[in-house]
Order: structure tokens, then sequence, then C-alpha cells
């Protein structure tokens, strides 16, 4: 709840100045993994690359996490895609 009004404050430009920015900016990484998670059910390999490099490298808000990492490329090389191997 509370999330969503300060999402529509600073969609809206009420809230505004660097930690508005901040804010969106993290909401938008979070937004980007939970949409690319979401195509890793319907056996999108590509996102599964997506998830295992994020995880990789500690992107759009994800912690490194070596095991995440490799168990999205090795699901990937699974659906015979050699970019996961």
């Amino acid at each position: 709840q509370v999330r969503n009004n300060i999402k529509d404050l600073v969609s809206n430009g009420v809230i505004d100045g660097e930690l508005a920015k901040q804010w969106k900016k993290s909401m938008d990484a979070k937004e980007k993994v939970e949409t690319t998670k979401k195509r890793v059910e319907h056996g999108d390999v590509d996102a599964m690359l997506d998830l295992g490099k994020w995880y990789r490298h500690g992107k759009f808000g994800l912690t490194r996490n070596d095991e995440e990492s490799y168990k999205w490329y090795k699901q990937a090389a699974d659906l015979k895609d050699t970019r996961g191997m």
C-alpha cells in the first residue's frame, strides 16, 4: 500500500529530487527482475541467461551470488542453449 502511494507520488512529480530518482531506479530494477523471472517461467532462455549474468555481477538490485548465477546458466544449458555452458 505505502509503496504504491509513493510510486504514484513520484510518477506524478509530487515527490522529486535525488531521493525520488533513486527510489524510482530501485523500483524499475525490481520490476525488471520480476518481469524477467516471469519470462523464465515460460521457458525464455534469454531471460535465464540475463538472470545468470545479473546474479554473477550483482545487477538490478540482486546480490552477487555465484550459486544462483550457475543455476540460471545451467538451466539454459539444460535446454540446449550453448550460451549457458
